[in-house]
């Protein structure tokens, strides 16, 4: 095992050579702050062949790294840049229970666990046998898989931002600009207390998911004006019946 942070082995090129057949990375208090940059990490995840690594002092070299990364920490691993379901789809999240309010933390719960070793073993080698005969896929609980929607929505607010009502109208034959979309992401923000994206980062994600909505882009959208097909801005329909200011 070896313990590193997981932000050392993104940015530091000499933290990933320690890596070399090691079994476990833990990062036992991940940092909350975003990525720089999550091309190491992915690589590491679903690497299946050499890896360039470098020490200090030496020359590069082509090595060999399994590890599987661990971390703990009080919230999910997010990036400043790299809002690809590429990089969330390679993160299993799990909680914990909450801290019951009167419970007493036990000074001896690490001897009480090595006295149980044995059978922690073995309980880690049925679930071994259970991957393996699974064809290595690890089984998603119903919270596990919602912790990953709640982690990408947190990290990218366009998510939440499409599947808002009230502020966009999905319909066939509808077209909005480039700009008129953006401005509507931007009130939407506002509204709900949310730091919109750059609008050229915006325009990359619909870009690249448009056909996730059904949308389809167009150079010449409306007249020489770059946007969207099958979206427009949603109609304001009024309340029905009265309103407390009545």
């Amino acid at each position: 095992m070896y313990s590193c942070s997981l932000q050392k082995i993104e940015v530091d090129k000499f933290a990933r050579a320690n890596l070399e057949y090691m079994l476990i990375t833990v990062d036992d208090d991940m940092k909350l702050e975003a990525l720089p940059q999550t091309n190491h990490i992915k690589s590491i995840v679903t690497l299946e062949d050499q890896i360039d690594l470098e020490r200090k002092g030496q020359q590069s070299f082509q090595g060999v790294v399994y590890a599987r990364l661990i971390a703990f920490g009080n919230g999910g691993l997010h990036a400043l840049y790299d809002k690809t379901d590429g990089f969330y789809r390679r993160q299993l999240i799990l909680t914990t229970k909450d801290k019951v309010d009167g419970r007493e933390d036990d000074p001896y719960l690490i001897d009480k666990l090595r006295k149980e070793r044995d059978g922690i073993f073995l309980w880690a080698l049925e679930g071994l046998q259970r991957l393996v005969s699974n064809n290595y896929v690890f089984t998603e609980s119903v919270d596990a898989k919602q912790n990953l929607v709640d982690a990408q929505e947190e990290g990218n607010n366009i998510l939440a931002f499409m599947k808002s009502e009230g502020y966009l109208q999905f319909e066939i034959g509808k077209k909005i600009s480039s700009t008129d979309f953006y401005n509507i992401y931007v009130s939407w923000c506002e509204d709900n207390l949310e730091k919109p994206r750059a609008s050229a980062g915006f325009l990359h994600y619909i870009k690249e998911n448009q056909k996730r909505y059904g949308l389809i882009y167009d150079a010449k959208c409306i007249g020489n004006r770059r946007g969207f097909h099958n979206v427009c801005k949603a109609e304001f329909t009024p309340v029905a019946g009265k309103t407390p200011f009545d």
